[in-house]
């Protein structure tokens, strides 16, 4: 059963600073607290067909997942599809609020599998408390 989770947050920094970080792929362990480790970076920089494999902890789970970008437009949006375990789609639109940035994420996932189908409320509920967590951890790591 799939399912959508979105969150929003507004950073203190300049869109063009906000977004460099956000696409900085080598520095996705530091505010994703379900990636453990990024490995196989296709290289900079980041644009359409950028790829990466992923090691998450989810529900106290480790997964290796495949990433790609579909979509890049610098300082407006970004996004990517995911395949693993858990496959489905991630776009974070970006806002100029002046001295101040809007990041708006949207995940469209598919948990497979039996077990997915079974767990997706859960699973969804879970995701919904880490986005807007690590949105939290991102905004302290630019207003620093």
């Amino acid at each position: 059963m799939a399912f959508e989770v979105e969150a929003s947050i507004d950073i203190n920094r300049p869109l063009d600073e906000v977004f460099e970080a956000f696409c900085d792929i080598s520095a996705l362990t530091e505010w994703v607290k379900s990636v453990d480790e990024v490995r196989n970076y296709s290289g900079d920089p980041v644009g359409v067909g950028s790829t990466w494999i992923q090691v998450i902890k989810f529900m106290g789970k480790e997964f290796e997942g495949e990433v790609e970008v579909t979509e890049f437009e610098p300082g407006q949006r970004v996004a990517q599809n995911f395949n693993g375990v858990v496959s489905g789609q991630m776009a974070a639109e970006f806002e100029d609020l002046g001295d101040a940035a809007r990041v708006h994420m949207y995940f469209h996932v598919e948990p497979g599998g039996f077990f997915g189908s079974i767990a997706a409320p859960l699973m969804k509920s879970n995701m919904n408390k880490d986005v807007n967590n690590d949105l939290q951890r991102f905004k302290a790591l630019l207003e620093g």
